[in-house]
Formats: structure tokens, C-alpha cells, sequence
């Protein structure tokens, strides 16, 4: 089964992930997209997703006017705080768009926006590669975040775990494993 990889930098707060899966395995780059571009899938296959629905979009935003909008999402997850000691729920909104291949950009993807409580908001943008210099499909997730100092121990920690577990998941339901 691949294992997922992840590259982290402290300024800006960056983190890649990502999952190699061989063509050995059977997958086809088609399916991989299908993944990725299902976006309440990609969504629900987040371990800390407790919640997801799809709300209407709005009419103007100006920060989406180069992207072709394609849904927003109210999603909740459950959080585990001062060690697993105590759960929470956290509510906020995540807006994707689909980003064609052109000069500028080589690879398709989707881009997720999403604001958070307290000042968190992040942008991720996914893709899905054919390396044929080890005969592989990348499946890419690259993740910016505006984390206020006093979070971001516990947001980078979050993310980069669940993330992780959701590249997982995404190779074992492409590879045909159970989740």
C-alpha cells in the first residue's frame, strides 16, 4: 500500500502532502481525478469530518474572480484539545473551483478556500500527476495557512495529521482496500 509523504515550512506556513500510488497497483489517473474531483467526497474522507452540506454560492467574490466557482460547503469537525482530554466541535466554510491547465498552470486541480474560527483560513490545492519516471500516479496536496501565532501549533498539527490520513484513505479506496 503507498504511504503518504509531507514537506512542511514555517514562512509562509506551507505544507505538501502526498501519496504515490504505482501503476502496478491498477489505478488509473481517471479514477484519481474522480477522487479529487469530488469535492463532498474529498470532504467526508477527512477523518475529523463530523458534518458536510452544501450550501448555495455567492452571487460575488472578488478573490474568485479568475477561478470558475463550482461549491461551497458549511463542514463541522470534531477536535480534540489539551491532549484528547476534551472534544469540541469547530464549524467553517469551505468554497473549491476547478483550475483548468493552461500556460501558467501545467496541471489542472481543484483549490479549496476555507475560513475558519479565529482568524484560520487556509487555500489547498490539489492534483493529481503521471510521473513516468517510476511509472506512478501523485496525488498532490499543496496547503497554505493564515494561522494566528497562539494556534498554530494546534492547527499545523491538525491538519498535517488528518491530511495525512486523508491521502491514506484516498490511495486504499483507489487501490480497493476497505477505509
Amino acid at each position: 500500500m503507498p504511504t503518504p509523504t509531507q514537506t512542511y515550512s514555517s514562512n509562509p506556513i506551507a505544507i505538501t502532502s502526498q501519496v504515490v500510488i504505482p501503476l502496478s497497483a491498477g489505478v488509473r489517473i481517471e479514477a484519481a481525478n474522480a477522487v479529487i474531483y469530488d469535492a463532498e467526497r474529498l470532504i467526508r474522507l477527512n477523518p475529523l469530518v463530523q458534518e458536510c452540506e452544501q450550501l448555495p454560492l455567492e452571487t460575488e467574490n472578488e478573490n474568485l474572480s479568475d477561478w470558475r466557482k463550482q461549491g461551497r460547503y458549511r463542514i463541522v469537525d470534531k477536535l480534540l484539545i489539551l491532549g484528547g482530554m476534551i472534544s469540541t466541535n469547530t464549524e467553517y466554510y469551505a468554497t473549491f473551483t476547478i483550475q483548468e491547465a493552461d500556460t501558467n498552470n501545467k496541471t489542472a486541480g481543484i483549490v479549496f478556500y476555507v475560513q475558519g474560527p479565529m482568524g484560520v483560513s487556509t487555500t489547498s490545492r490539489w492534483t493529481v500527476t503521471e510521473r513516468e519516471s517510476d511509472q506512478a500516479i501523485v496525488i498532490t496536496e499543496a496547503c497554505l495557512l493564515r494561522v494566528p501565532f497562539l494556534l498554530r501549533s494546534f492547527v499545523v498539527g491538525n491538519i498535517k495529521s488528518s491530511h495525512m490520513s486523508l491521502l491514506d484513505r484516498i490511495a486504499k479506496q483507489l487501490c480497493g482496500s476497505s477505509i
